[in-house]
């Protein structure tokens, strides 16, 4: 299987940033949903800035997914985590919760709207469910590291903690090849 790390010298454009999910093409690709649903950063140049984003943004990732255990609530999780962001000035550029359930058909058809990483959702987390954690970060056009942050890995809570299925690296030390 050819390699999916992302070459920098193989774009076509020069832009900041952008970010792409492999969400679009799950209807074709059904199985590599679940290998690696999401490429965080795509560009020539990482900047500083970006990259200092890129960390914090794989930072409040780790963060989550070592709270998605046995016993935490969905809401407490999701607290934990905006706490994170918030001490690094960040919270107001986060897009959406930081993830969600799997449905029986596909990621979205059959999921269970209680299990939702949102500070609204109270559900206790217990042995065999399977949620994602996947925090996002977008800084408007005009701001040093202007773009979208996304880390994005699936797990199942297990009775002593969870087990990751993604088994895909993540971040800028794997996914920044050349330059």
């Amino acid at each position: 299987m050819p390699s999916r790390r992302l070459r920098a010298d193989t774009l076509a454009s020069p832009s900041p940033v952008a970010s792409t999910t492999a969400e679009d093409l799950t209807s074709a690709i059904t199985v590599c949903w679940t290998r690696r649903p999401s490429v965080s950063v795509l560009a020539r140049v990482i900047t500083a800035a970006s990259l200092k984003l890129w960390e914090a943004n794989v930072g409040a990732h780790e963060l989550g997914m070592s709270l998605l255990k046995r016993g935490a609530s969905c809401a407490d999780v999701t607290h934990a985590v905006n706490g994170f962001f918030e001490d690094r000035d960040l919270l107001q550029y986060r897009s959406f919760g930081y993830g969600h359930s799997f449905g029986v058909l596909s990621h979205y058809y059959g999921r269970e709207a209680g299990l939702e990483l949102r500070e609204d959702i109270d559900t206790i987390l217990e042995p065999g469910m399977v949620i994602s954690m996947e925090p996002m970060i977008t800084i408007p056009d005009g701001q040093p590291g202007a773009g979208g942050y996304r880390e994005h890995d699936i797990l199942i809570i297990t009775e002593d903690g969870n087990e990751n299925i993604t088994q895909y690296p993540y971040g800028p030390a794997f996914n920044v090849v050349g330059g």
